[in-house]
């Protein structure tokens, strides 16, 4: 597993990205945290610059791998998990295996009703279609691994200029071909986590200010969005819970925002008194 490592700070903060997504996203956001704390950011196995994984690719083995990186690299915690979309999903598995995870921060997390909701289905399947058509092309030899993406995508545009290039370079059809197993085995991810139930620990629960799933309607302002619902839903299960809307971002605040993320972390260091 490659790890990003910043900081010298006795917590160590862990950076996960989203799905499609690994560390170089976080280069806005690891640089602020590393003034405190030591920071870690991954790219989960088969994405980014890590190797290709052994096993499945649901939350429970991602999280095996995990920590047998932490045990490398000798990082005992304490820890705080700051967790992208799917990346939230993990943290949530490794609070529950490791008491020295003290903290959540959950952005723009999907949960359990949201995954498993229609409107997120049809946007997961759609998603799935266009990967296997991508995937049929590159094996087929019709499509050079350099040609998957003529333009940056979305995310990466807002990122310094070495992320956007890594992140380009970073598609591959072994990439892609993880991203379809880690997307397809989401929901036996969320099976599993509904199955263990809220770690008790604080979170803090960040949602994006617009509603990105299919069918969203035009939002009257002020008013709460479906998966802000859900968000403030999840950081009620934590007795220390928060919940925030970071105005003007998208689905990834953590590229639109990077000041809130620090923000939730320090919020989470000063609650938990680390």
């Amino acid at each position: 597993m490659r790890v990003r490592l910043a900081g010298q700070g006795a917590v160590t903060v862990i950076l996960d990205a989203g799905w499609g997504q690994w560390s170089p996203v976080w280069a806005n956001v690891q640089p602020e945290l590393a003034k405190r704390f030591t920071v870690c950011a991954i790219d989960r196995m088969g994405l980014g610059k890590s190797d290709l994984p052994l096993g499945a690719r649901s939350s429970f083995p991602i999280i095996d791998e995990l920590e047998a990186a932490l045990d490398a690299l000798g990082l005992a915690g304490p820890f705080f998990y700051v967790g992208h979309s799917f990346g939230s999903v993990h943290g949530r598995v490794l609070a529950h295996r490791r008491p020295a995870v003290r903290g959540l921060v959950l952005v723009d997390p999907v949960t359990e009703s949201l995954g498993l909701s229609p409107p997120f289905r049809a946007l997961r399947d759609e998603l799935l279609g266009r990967l296997r058509r991508l995937r049929a092309l590159a094996q087929s030899g019709l499509l050079r691994p350099s040609s998957f993406l003529t333009r940056q995508p979305a995310f990466a545009r807002r990122l310094p200029r070495r992320e956007r290039g890594e992140i380009r370079r970073g598609f591959s059809a072994s990439s892609i071909s993880i991203m379809l197993a880690e997307l397809s085995a989401l929901d036996e991810s969320l099976v599993e986590l509904k199955g263990i139930g809220a770690p008790k620990v604080p979170f803090e629960v960040l949602s994006a200010a617009r509603d990105w799933l299919p069918g969203a309607t035009k939002q009257e302002a002020g008013a709460e969005t479906r998966v802000q619902a859900m968000h403030r839903k999840l950081a009620a299960t934590s007795e220390l819970g928060a919940h925030c809307v970071v105005e003007k971002t998208s689905h990834d605040v953590h590229i639109d925002a990077p000041d809130a993320v620090v923000r939730a972390v320090e919020s989470l260091s000063a609650r938990v008194g680390l």
